[in-house]
This record gives structure tokens, C-alpha cells and sequence, in this order.
């Protein structure tokens, strides 16, 4: 199943506290991800879940998938990427709301995946503060 391409259940909630209310194809119940087949936001009551109709309840966060998440962090004025450099990954954050700029030069992420996953969690904290 691509579980992969959702982001965590720490950052799905993060985002979800931070306003992130668009459709989604995913979301935790009790922690667990579920794949949905038509995509949903916060505003639905009910979901399709087991042959019925369920209410949403506060166990229930709805997860985008990484590119969903860097999409609505763009929309937010955080452009982002991840760059590739010899046999490491690096990541690159550009905030046009405060002028600034984020990055890691130093070989920390060894793969792909670690390096969008650490700029996924730069770019919460960022937007935390």
C-alpha cells in the first residue's frame, strides 16, 4: 500500500494545529493510517469506514501525503526543496514571509526520505513560532 508517501501521525497532527484542513487520501484512527478512496477534509461529519457511515471523532487526523504538505507550505509563503549533494541529501527552506533562510549543509540526511522528513519537521517548527 504506499504508507510511505503519507507523512507521520506526529506531523499530520502538528499540521492539523497549525490550520492544514485540506482533502486528504489518509488519515490516523487511534494512530493507525488508513488509505481512503475519495480524499476528505475536517469539515466532513461522517466517514465511510467498514461498510457504514461513521462519525469523525478527535481520534481521527487526516494526513496529506508529503508533496500535499510542501504544496500547502508554499501556499504559505515557506518555499522548500530537497537537494542532492555527492552521496547525501541536503535540505533548503526559503521563508518569504521573514526574509530568512533555513538549510542543512552538513551531510545529516543520508537518504531522500530523511532529508524531506527533516525538512517537513523544520518548516512545523518554523511556522510554530
Amino acid at each position: 500500500m504506499m504508507k510511505e508517501e503519507f507523512i507521520p501521525y506526529e506531523e499530520a497532527l502538528a499540521l492539523k494545529e497549525l490550520g492544514f484542513d485540506e482533502p486528504c487520501f489518509g488519515r490516523y484512527y487511534y494512530k493507525e493510517l488508513y488509505p481512503m478512496l475519495n480524499p476528505q477534509s475536517e469539515e466532513t461529519e461522517l466517514v465511510f469506514e467498514f461498510g457504514q457511515y461513521i462519525k469523525q471523532t478527535e481520534v481521527t487526523i487526516l494526513t496529506p501525503l508529503y508533496q500535499q504538505a510542501f504544496r500547502w507550505f508554499r501556499e504559505k509563503g515557506y518555499n522548500n526543496g530537497i537537494v542532492p549533494y555527492y552521496d547525501y541529501y541536503y535540505y533548503h527552506i526559503k521563508d518569504f514571509n521573514n526574509d530568512k533562510e533555513y538549510d542543512t549543509r552538513t551531510p545529516v540526511e543520508a537518504t531522500y526520505e530523511e532529508a524531506e522528513l527533516a525538512c517537513l519537521k523544520k518548516l512545523i517548527e518554523i511556522v510554530q513560532k
